[in-house]
């Protein structure tokens, strides 16, 4: 039986005691909503960002904020739009831009698209509107063999990446 002087957990094992009526259905499915709404969009509230700093994540990824977006976050299966142009390492060649792409954009979808291990994770921090500059080492782009035209033991320079848009998954 629900009481209102029991703890949130056993008002909640109650309800899987009680026998299946429309209204403990319809709490058990209001319930199951709010833990699952509430799991997709921990990881980007409350963002304490210094524009200009340095961020560098445990894997080795960097990456330096030239504006703070205030979009939405991009999650799990999220269609996202960027503009970015690619230099190896610190050098002045350009290797690759999104200038090029049709509407000046690349397009993918977030944890379905294959990108490299350091793009993706990039991802994952990064908000619509967001600026960065991405320092991604060979270990998180293609290593000590290269690849795609990327000599080895190569670190990727996106400079900008600019998040243009984020569609909800």
């Amino acid at each position: 039986m629900l009481t209102s002087d029991g703890s949130y957990l056993d008002n909640i094992i109650s309800l899987f005691m009680l026998p299946i009526t429309m209204k403990n259905y319809f709490s058990l499915l209001i319930i199951s909503i709010t833990c699952i709404s509430c799991n997709t969009t921990v990881k980007k509230e409350n963002r304490s960002i210094s524009l200009g700093d340095t961020i560098t994540t445990s894997s080795g990824l960097k990456y330096i904020f030239l504006k703070e977006g205030s979009g939405r976050p991009i999650l799990m299966n999220s269609k996202v739009d960027i503009y970015t142009e690619l230099y190896l390492n610190e050098s002045d060649s350009l290797i690759w831009t999104t200038a090029e792409d049709k509407d000046s954009i690349f397009s993918f979808i977030h944890g379905k698209t294959s990108l490299i291990k350091g793009f993706k994770e990039l991802h994952n921090y990064l908000v619509e509107g967001d600026e960065v500059i991405a320092l991604i080492p060979d270990s998180l782009a293609y290593g000590k063999k290269g690849g795609n035209g990327i000599p080895p033991k190569t670190t990727l320079v996106y400079n900008p990446l600019i998040v243009k848009r984020v569609s909800l998954p």
